[in-house]
């Protein structure tokens, strides 16, 4: 399990080296947290992040602050999900926030779509 906590995860892509905006948006659906989007610098693409849960069906208690099986990190380009960018700026900040989360015990998957 990973622990989610919204407010930590924004501060800390806030310091990702090619990050030039953190946009918090509320969950896709039940089983995940907030959505977090990244802005690349120098770039229109983005890189989207969230946390969910797939040992329950039912609504996460609080989307913010808590334990989750996976993180979902893709650059959005795809349905498949992960990075699929050609722009370099977006591939090394998307390298960096992909050790970010893996380094604090997170397990990385490319779609959260392929657990449901």
């Amino acid at each position: 399990m990973y622990r989610w906590k919204t407010d930590v995860i924004e501060q800390h892509m806030q310091q990702i080296p090619g990050v030039s905006k953190v946009t918090v948006n509320g969950p896709g659906g039940d089983v995940d947290t907030d959505n977090i989007v990244l802005t690349v610098d120098g770039s229109d693409e983005k890189i989207y992040i969230a946390g969910f849960e797939v040992d329950s069906m039912s609504e996460l208690p609080d989307k913010s602050d808590v334990d989750v099986s996976m993180v979902e990190l893709t650059d959005g380009q795809c349905g498949s999900g992960g990075l699929n960018s050609g722009d370099f700026r977006t591939a090394q900040a998307f390298i960096h926030v992909r050790q970010y989360f893996v380094v604090n015990g997170a397990d990385v998957v490319d779609s959260m779509k392929d657990y449901f």
